[in-house]
C-alpha cells in the first residue's frame, strides 16, 4: 500500500536523523479486529515484579530469507543493570502473549510495519531480527500510581523500540513519553492518546515515561512494545512455530 510506504520511509528517516519518530499508522484504525485486540488487555496476567502492571511477553524471529515470523521458545526477559537500575541484571519471567493476540491481523500488520521501518532505517544489518513483544497494561488509582521500569531517562538494550498505544482511559493523568539528547536536557514531551499512536526510539537518545495516575477511580494505559535486535544463531535455533 502506498500509505504504508510513505509511513515507513518517513519514520525510518526520522529515526536515522533524530533518533526517534512520533507517528500513527492510521490505515489500521478501521481494521475490524482492532476492538478485539484492545479487549485482550483486560485479561493480561499479573506482572510478578509490580502490582501496578499486568503484562505478557513473547519473542518472534524474522529472517528475510524465510519471509515469515516464527515464535521463539518462551524464555525469561532480562535487561542490563547499566540501562535499568531497578530491575536490570535479573531474569524476569512473564506469561506469553495469547494465541488470539498473535493471530490478530491488526497485530501482524502492525509488527510488519515496524519491521519495514527497521529495514528502511539500516540500523540493523543482515535482515534477520530478534523481535521482542511486550503487552502491558499500567493500572493506577488516585492513591496508587503506576510506573515503568526503569523509572527515568534511559537507553534500552535493544537497538530499536516501538511504543504503540492501544488504549488510554479518559481519567488518566501522566503516562507522557520524554525524549532527551542527554541526562540534563529534555527535548520533547509526547502524550500518546489515540489508538495506535506510536513512538519509536533508537539508542541514539534517552527516553522515559512519566508515572500514571488517575483523576478519579481506576485508570489504565495499554501499550505494545515491539523491540528489534539482530537475530543471533542461538536465538534463531530456538524458533518453534510459524506465526505469520
Amino acid at each position: 500500500m502506498e500509505i504504508e510506504t510513505s509511513i515507513y520511509d518517513r519514520v525510518a528517516r526520522q529515526c536515522r536523523e533524530a533518533g526517534f519518530s512520533h507517528f500513527t499508522p492510521s490505515f489500521l484504525l478501521d481494521e475490524p479486529g482492532l476492538r478485539a485486540l484492545r479487549a485482550t488487555y483486560r485479561k493480561l496476567p499479573a506482572d510478578p515484579r509490580s502490582a501496578c502492571r499486568t503484562r505478557a511477553h513473547s519473542r518472534l524471529a524474522w529472517h528475510a530469507g524465510v519471509g515469515r515470523y516464527e515464535l521463539q521458545q518462551h524464555r525469561g526477559y532480562s535487561q542490563s543493570a547499566t540501562h535499568n537500575d531497578l530491575d536490570g541484571g535479573i531474569v524476569r519471567r512473564f506469561e506469553p502473549l495469547s494465541d488470539a493476540f498473535l493471530r490478530s491481523p491488526v497485530f501482524q500488520r502492525l509488527v510488519d510495519l515496524d519491521r519495514r521501518v527497521v529495514d528502511a532505517s539500516g540500523l540493523i544489518d543482515g535482515g534477520a531480527y530478534d523481535v521482542g513483544l511486550h503487552q502491558i497494561r499500567y493500572r493506577a488509582s488516585v492513591d496508587e500510581p503506576s510506573y515503568s521500569s526503569p523509572l527515568w531517562l534511559h537507553r534500552d538494550d535493544e537497538t530499536v523500540v516501538f511504543i504503540h498505544l492501544l488504549d488510554l482511559s479518559p481519567n488518566a493523568i501522566g503516562g507522557d513519553n520524554l525524549v532527551a539528547p542527554n541526562a540534563r536536557t529534555i527535548s520533547k514531551v509526547l502524550r500518546l492518546e489515540r489508538p495506535l499512536e506510536s513512538l519509536v526510539v533508537t539508542q541514539a537518545i534517552l527516553h522515559a515515561v512519566t508515572p500514571l495516575s488517575s483523576r478519579e477511580g481506576a485508570a489504565f494505559r495499554d501499550i505494545l512494545l515491539v523491540t528489534f535486535d539482530p537475530l543471533t544463531p542461538a536465538k534463531a535455533a530456538s524458533r518453534n512455530r510459524e506465526v505469520a
